[in-house]
């Protein structure tokens, strides 16, 4: 199951890295493997000198009223040292 996903994901990121190549636009791509998303994104962010986390959320949790953000964009945006920029 693993294996088949790398795949797909390897796949998906020659179609990005083709894409940012023809506009010019620098692309890496990592799969990683983890039992906390948060603390791995965190620790990548860290060891890339990053200045800036730009994450989707895809949350489904809260009333209408609420703004609906996932757990781990969540945690990510509390606990970085770096700006977090959300996209929902």
């Amino acid at each position: 199951m693993e294996k088949t996903r790398i795949k797909r994901l390897s796949k998906e990121f020659g179609v990005f890295k083709v894409l940012a190549d023809k506009h010019k636009v620098e692309f890496n791509a990592d799969v990683v493997m983890s039992s906390s998303v948060a603390d791995t994104i965190l620790a990548f962010a860290s060891s890339q000198k990053a200045e800036l986390i730009v994450m989707g959320t895809r949350g489904r949790n809260g009333g209408p009223r609420h703004l609906r953000l996932g757990s781990v964009a969540i945690d990510v945006s509390q606990r970085s040292n770096i700006p977090v920029l959300l996209v929902k």
